[in-house]
């Protein structure tokens, strides 16, 4: 089955990746592509098709909505984690498991 072209706001494709701290040969592995695609996806020189788009926001834990907005979304504050060192930035494993019980505990009540 051929997929067809989606056209996707590169300024949020960044963002996600900056945000989940998402490690590029992640991105290449997960999506079977190479770092040249990724490189002008990000340069918005190439479109990615549905079925990528789809495996990529799977990978980022966000909608395939939010990749078609014209606009980078506000982010919200995040919540405070006690943290062994000084710098803020999460791991993208500890990003995803934060996303994943967010949802479970949302659908809990």
């Amino acid at each position: 089955m051929k997929s067809f072209k989606v056209n996707v706001n590169p300024e949020i494709l960044k963002w996600s990746i900056e945000t989940m701290n998402i490690p590029e040969d992640e991105i290449i592995k997960t999506l079977n592509i190479n770092k040249t695609l990724l490189n002008n996806w990000l340069k918005n020189r190439e479109k990615l098709t549905y079925v990528q788009l789809q495996k990529f926001s799977r990978l980022a834990g966000m909608s395939p909505l939010i990749f078609l907005s014209d606009k980078v979304p506000e982010e919200k504050p995040g919540k405070i984690f006690r943290n062994y060192n000084d710098n803020n930035k999460k791991s993208y494993k500890t990003l995803k498991t934060i996303k994943r019980i967010e949802f479970l505990q949302n659908i809990a009540g």
